[in-house]
């Protein structure tokens, strides 16, 4: 395995950043419409698993926080 680069270093906060950005609104998204597609398709709701936004948030912020 390659050591990273100076450049991919500097890009890797960034980029942690963007994939807990990406999961938490994911997350939201699902949360805030369950009762959608529960009205639409009660099949689909029933395999979709819920899961906490907050796991994300808060590695969002941790991620944030942190010098890489």
């Amino acid at each position: 395995v390659r050591e990273l680069t100076q450049l991919e270093q500097q890009a890797w906060g960034m980029c942690l950043r963007a994939a807990a950005l990406r999961f938490w609104l994911s997350r939201l998204v699902t949360q805030q419409h369950q009762a959608e597609v529960m009205a639409q398709d009660p099949m689909t709701a029933l395999v979709t698993t819920q899961k906490d936004p907050m796991e994300y948030f808060l590695k969002l912020v941790r991620h944030r926080e942190t010098q890489y």
